[in-house]
């Protein structure tokens, strides 16, 4: 396991061993210890989090020391393994914690103040919400979505749209000023076939 020895020694270049003793409530033997390699290391609070947190598979210490410190913590995700190649189901995924973070927030809102439960609520969904959109951007940004079985086509349709006769754009201004434009479709093929596919 890493023993983090690089950033105790780099935190007591920044401020003393004997200076920490009062503020962090620790021995100055122990402090050295924490940074220290081979037989005289002792386990450091930064190896402590890491092991308690990967022994019980829950992030809640993570996030709350990374509040204390004025940040927030969003996991890395592996995005093979965290977000389906098929767009769709990723999309759902996404709105899914979308949709808790937005019920969570209503249901705080509903009392008329937000408790000490409800703000660890809104946070719990706020954190799931981060770390799946992070996801689902990390996907979109390496191409882990499969091609689209289907394409949107441009709109309006070409045959929807006829070059203008000459003088058009002067005189459907005139039409506009007047208060009498029109904007027929016609029998477009591609029109019928929308509202056939809109009825069924």
């Amino acid at each position: 396991m890493e023993q983090y020895i690089e950033e105790f020694q780099h935190l007591y270049d920044i401020k003393p061993v004997k200076q920490l003793v009062d503020e962090v409530h620790a021995t100055e033997r122990t402090l050295y210890r924490w940074g220290e390699e081979g037989e005289q290391h002792r386990t450091n609070p930064a190896e402590f989090v890491v092991a308690l947190t990967r022994a019980t598979g829950d992030l809640a210490l993570v996030h709350r020391m990374c509040h204390e410190l004025n940040g927030t913590f969003v996991p890395d995700p592996l995005v093979r393994d965290a977000v389906s190649p098929d767009l769709s189901k990723a999309r759902g995924v996404l709105m899914l914690h979308l949709a808790e973070f937005v019920a969570a927030v209503a249901r705080a809102v509903l009392t008329g103040s937000i408790s000490r439960s409800h703000a660890r609520a809104v946070r719990q969904c706020w954190n799931r919400l981060k770390s799946v959109g992070e996801a689902f951007v990390r996907a979109c940004e390496r191409g882990v979505f499969k091609p689209a079985l289907w394409s949107v086509p441009d709109w309006p349709p070409a045959c929807a749209r006829p070059e203008p006769a000459p003088g058009h754009h002067r005189a459907l201004t005139q039409r506009r000023n007047a208060g009498s434009v029109n904007f027929p479709v016609g029998g477009c093929d591609c029109a019928k076939a929308i509202t056939r596919n809109g009825d069924g």
